[in-house]
């Protein structure tokens, strides 16, 4: 999976703990009201008093995803970081920076923080999605042809230290209306089924 870039001073200011995050990350902040812990990204801020969470802010995605597994966390947008909404536990905000809209929902089971533990969860994911995620995780470049002939969404979940590349990509071509094929340059070309 590609990496991802945490900044901060050291040390931390008197008032608070603050990072800024490129990427994705799971976070378990020890409990200090007095200093709240905040990670800024691009678009949005989430702070925490006491909590673990999963922040997923990848350069180029419009959108930022907060998932809460435990504690309280409060998230802040937009241009002036004014407007503001608190999650539960099992609740994950997706924020859609370029309208500045917030969708909160109950998360299923690991889902947002499975990476962790190596595993890729696809939830209704078009071929553009699971072209970029591959990419991500394998460091190969997919590129897709004939595009408007695939239309299917992917729904599964794969456990990377148990399934090479390979099987992953056979088990992805079973279930969708898409097959994958290996170019001479290393690419991965993703084509319509014929």
């Amino acid at each position: 999976k590609r990496e991802s870039k945490l900044t901060y001073l050291e040390p931390f200011s008197e008032g608070e703990r603050s990072v800024q995050l490129i990427g994705e990350g799971f976070f378990e902040i020890a409990k200090d009201p007095q200093r709240p812990f905040i990670v800024r990204t691009d678009h949005l801020d989430t702070r925490v008093l006491g909590t673990s969470f999963n922040l997923k802010a990848e350069e180029g995605d419009s959108i930022v995803q907060v998932a809460l597994v435990e504690g309280s966390v409060e998230v802040i947008w937009d241009a002036q970081r004014d407007t503001s909404v608190r999650i539960s536990p099992g609740e994950q905000l997706t924020y859609h920076h370029q309208v500045q809209r917030a969708e909160k929902e109950r998360f299923v089971s690991d889902a947002p923080y499975a990476w962790k533990n190596g595993v890729i969860y696809f939830t209704k994911a078009d071929v553009y999605e699971v072209a970029m995620t591959l990419e991500k995780w394998y460091g190969k470049p997919f590129k897709i042809k004939g595009d408007s002939l695939i239309s299917g969404k992917l729904v599964h979940r794969y456990n990377t230290k148990k399934l090479t590349l390979n099987e992953v990509l056979q088990g992805i071509s079973k279930v969708m209306d898409y097959r994958f094929e290996a170019q001479a340059n290393g690419d991965i070309l993703i084509l319509p089924k014929d």
